[in-house]
């Protein structure tokens, strides 16, 4: 029992990454474009441009849908000990790395990151190397992940 508790104790989540909720924007931005296209092009009768905007539309909704879904399945986060690593819709993948094994850790931001808070994350192991995009927050995941190594490394 005090083995379980132990394997808790050092398990216990750290900080978890999340995707920013401003990647949805531009596609939302073209949607209600579109929709004003649409309603101005029934307006003048246009029904031919009036179909174009709302196929084009609906397969910006289907984009959006997919981009959310996949977005959720992403899970990244590390513990006391291990950074851990879940991806994939129909197919997952998961994989974890002992925080020892960590060589490198950056992230960036363009200017929209800098103004919406959000940007990419690098993670480089002893064997693999690990991007990720559109991350709320790259700098404080960055900052507590490397004082969570420096302190597994104590």
């Amino acid at each position: 029992m005090a083995n379980a508790s132990y394997h808790r104790r050092h398990d216990e989540i750290i900080y978890k990454a999340r995707i920013s909720g401003w990647v949805y924007f531009p596609a939302l931005l073209y949607l209600v474009i579109l929709a004003a296209a649409a309603r101005i092009a029934y307006a003048y009768g246009q029904n031919a441009l009036m179909d174009i905007a709302l196929v084009i539309g609906a397969f910006l909704i289907l984009s959006l849908l997919w981009k959310f879904i996949k977005n959720t399945a992403l899970n990244l986060y590390f513990t006391r000990t291990r950074l851990h690593l879940k991806k994939g819709v129909f197919s997952t993948s998961t994989e974890d790395s002992p925080l020892d094994k960590i060589i490198n850790v950056r992230y960036s931001n363009g200017l929209w990151g800098k103004i919406f808070n959000y940007g990419s994350l690098r993670i480089k192991t002893m064997t693999d190397t690990y991007y990720f995009d559109n991350i709320a927050a790259p700098q404080l995941f960055h900052d507590q992940l490397m004082d969570q190594i420096d302190s597994f490394a104590d």
